[in-house]
């Protein structure tokens, strides 16, 4: 995440913490409720607050207080919402520039096979 923002790597305590943020703005970014513009401003304001105010990342916060909080604070106060004519993000907007086309891709199939070889490994063989 701090590559695509051109940030510093975060000091290893907040890590866990930024983590439950990325998860928490994630699912509002899938859904076009927040744009990743103002995920990427969610994101630098809590880490740099973070930083700030709570160096060591103690007391950590569990994900439903980031989500409510913070997360929710932000979308309310800058009234965040999903744009009329915008469309649900999609990952391939948020790749790094520079990266080429479909490197990190996978197709279901892709995905699926590993799982199919194995099942199909262990299971008894079908009798007729």
């Amino acid at each position: 995440m701090h590559r695509m923002l051109l940030l510093m790597p975060p000091p290893d305590p907040l890590v866990p913490e930024l983590f439950d943020l990325i998860t928490v703005v994630s699912t509002r970014v899938a859904s076009g409720e927040i744009d990743f513009a103002w995920a990427a401003y969610v994101y630098n304001s809590y880490e740099r607050d973070l930083v700030r105010d709570r160096p060591q990342g103690t007391p950590r916060r569990a994900m439903p207080e980031v989500e409510v909080s913070e997360v929710e604070r932000y979308v309310q106060f800058y009234a965040l919402q999903k744009r009329p004519d915008g469309e649900t993000a999609l990952a391939e907007s948020a790749r790094p520039a520079g990266e080429p086309e479909g490197s990190n891709r996978l197709h279901l199939e892709e995905i699926e096979a590993p799982a199919a070889r194995q099942k199909g490994a262990t299971s008894p063989a079908k009798t007729k």
